[in-house]
């Protein structure tokens, strides 16, 4: 059967099409983040359309004009083996400069298709979710340390970032700390933020990450700080293969691994061997 595909840009009026999309598939944005990555101006997303009916998407977004984020590629199922995806991300690919470095959280599924796109593995991340409600309260020797980030800690959490992740990302947190699905800590070093912790509500479970810390002792205090928080919900932590530490003791509190993502790149890596990962990472939509 042949179809009267169109391949246009997203707008505001798209949200709540994109957003039905991401639901049937079973992932966690809500409309909100939708809104986010159609109205940020470093964001370019692309959909495909079949008469008024939204039946595919993908986006990008650019930090910095140094890494381009590939996210939210999502093909009706119905739709699917007809090479839409492979259109949208062609015709995205297309947009993004060659001197920028284009990153994305595959699964392993994904993987294969974008290697074939000249992707290459950069490492790999675990997604853990608790699998039941109630996570017990948990000691935490630094609570006295940590306390409610709010909008006026945007550009010292923006520096923090940046030192994990290799560039700024500052629309991105702005989004973070204004929004009322969204709550954020910070472990204080005297006059500096030392460790932060990002805890969003999605459409199906919370989300915890980033979580930036300079060991895991701080990491877990952060992260027992959120888990407090939303311990009456389900949680999904998505932490790189190379937190052992913390992947361990969140399964001895009631997390267990549900899938694997491959973080990939193209044209060239950004990151330094120097720049340490996070030990959560923001979720496989924002990098």
């Amino acid at each position: 059967m042949k179809f009267d595909i169109k391949i246009r840009k997203l707008g505001l009026a798209d949200i709540k099409g994109a957003h039905l999309l991401s639901i049937e598939e079973g992932w966690n944005q809500t409309e909100d983040d939708w809104n986010y990555l159609l109205n940020d101006k470093s964001s370019i997303c692309l959909g495909a359309e079949i008469g008024d009916n939204i039946i595919g998407t993908s986006v990008v977004t650019i930090y910095s004009s140094k890494i381009a984020w590939l996210s939210m590629v999502l093909v009706e199922k119905e739709y699917r083996r007809l090479g839409i995806s492979k259109t949208l991300l062609t015709q995205l690919l297309d947009i993004i400069p060659d001197d920028i470095s284009i990153k994305l959280d595959a699964s392993d599924v994904g993987a294969l298709v974008y290697s074939t796109l000249g992707f290459a593995n950069e490492y790999s991340i675990f997604r853990m979710k608790n699998s039941e409600k109630g996570l017990a309260i948990l000691e935490n020797k630094m609570e006295n340390r940590i306390s409610v980030a709010n909008a006026r800690d945007l550009n010292e959490i923006e520096r923090l970032d940046a030192g994990s992740y290799g560039v700024s990302r500052k629309s991105l947190f702005n989004y973070f700390l204004n929004s009322d699905q969204v709550k954020a800590w910070k472990l204080n070093y005297d006059t500096k933020i030392g460790g932060v912790v990002f805890c969003r509500k999605g459409y199906y479970s919370s989300h915890i990450g980033p979580l930036i810390a300079h060991n895991d002792e701080e990491a877990r205090s952060l992260l027992s700080v959120a888990l407090h928080f939303c311990s009456d919900q389900y949680v999904l932590l998505d932490i790189p293969a190379d937190k052992t530490h913390l992947t361990e003791w969140c399964k001895s509190i009631g997390f267990v691994e549900s899938k694997a993502f491959t973080r990939m790149y193209r044209n060239h890596n950004v990151i330094a061997d120097t720049i340490h990962q996070p030990f959560l990472i923001s979720g496989p939509e924002f990098g």
